[in-house]
């Protein structure tokens, strides 16, 4: 699984399969996230999700704290976690 390196290489809409990548997480936690409470999803049709890349920064802004909480109870890499503290620590506007 390729990983993005920055924001800038993420697609404008993403999808689980993105998510995945720009997270270092597995696919599955991917869809877990697009259907979670609060996440900034749009429906496409009967079965697409996707989520614009804006809107994904923003709420990584505001939602860090609580998700590293939940990716540190799924074993996600000290890496993954110390790049989102970080990001929780940076002013992207």
């Amino acid at each position: 699984m390729e990983k993005f390196k920055s924001f800038e290489e993420l697609p404008l809409v993403l999808n689980a399969n993105d998510l995945s990548k720009a997270l270092g997480v597995s696919i599955e936690t991917g869809y877990q996230l697009i259907h979670s409470k609060g996440f900034p999803t749009v429906r496409i049709g009967e079965r697409r999700y996707i989520v614009p890349k804006d809107a994904f920064i923003e709420w990584m802004k505001n939602n860090t704290g609580r998700y590293i909480e939940r990716l540190r109870g799924l074993r996600v890499s000290k890496k993954i976690l110390n790049l989102l503290i970080l990001l929780k620590q940076t002013d992207l506007t």
